[in-house]
């Protein structure tokens, strides 16, 4: 998931969520009103809940491993600012949901598996239509070349905004922070060179093995 958006270059929630808007303080603005089930009410008397949010951005996730790219765009808001600059290098970049799709598209087929696991996501700040929260991440990439079996592994911390339409909660913000690397990341060009040589997998396996 991490080196197709660089060529564009351009679960608990804690109980009680303590938020409160730094531009309502600076103002004298009253603070939204924060609930004891996890969740913030608006002025408007709606909630944003925080395992609504953890759903989107979990099946989002999901949906990439599976290689199930219609869903994964459904999840996306339409523009989508992208910042992996902590693993690749480079800037931040705002591009049309298709384009970090068609990114994804371009390397991770090349993988045998991927598969990204979050800690609890954290919902830092939220209104009625814009959420922000963090997630702690490890993000598996395996493939087996020739009879090796070879795994990248990308551990992190995920920022993630989203914004709520009229279907939901989309993903409109995903910045990476990393922590640390484990394996080689040079799997990454043999993924894309199998991709390349016409061979695609399917993503996360979706029975159970034989026997199990």
């Amino acid at each position: 998931m991490w080196r197709g958006v660089t060529a564009a270059r351009s679960t608990s929630t804690t109980s009680r969520l303590r938020w409160t808007s730094r531009s309502m303080l600076s103002t004298g603005t009253s603070r939204r009103h924060c609930r004891t089930d996890g969740r913030i009410e608006g002025t408007t008397g709606m909630t944003t809940s925080s395992a609504d949010v953890t759903t989107t951005i979990t099946a989002m996730l999901h949906a990439v491993d599976d290689r199930d790219w219609d869903t994964a765009r459904a999840l996306l808001a339409r523009e989508v600012t992208v910042d992996y600059s902590s693993l690749w290098g480079g800037d931040a970049a705002t591009m049309p949901s298709g384009t970090l799709v068609e990114s994804w598209q371009g390397l991770l087929p090349g993988f045998d598996v991927t598969q990204h696991l979050l800690g609890p996501v954290v919902l830092a700040e939220a209104d009625e239509q814009h959420a922000r929260c963090t997630a702690n991440v490890r993000a598996y990439h395996h493939l087996s070349d020739g009879d090796t079996p070879r795994t990248w592994t990308v551990a992190g911390r995920y920022q993630m905004n989203l914004v709520r339409d009229a279907h939901g909660w989309k993903v409109s913000g995903i910045t990476l922070r990393l922590a640390y690397e484990e394996g080689d990341r040079s799997v990454v060009e043999i993924a894309r060179k199998r991709l390349a040589d016409g061979a695609a997998f399917g993503g996360f396996p979706r029975k159970s093995r034989p026997g199990t």
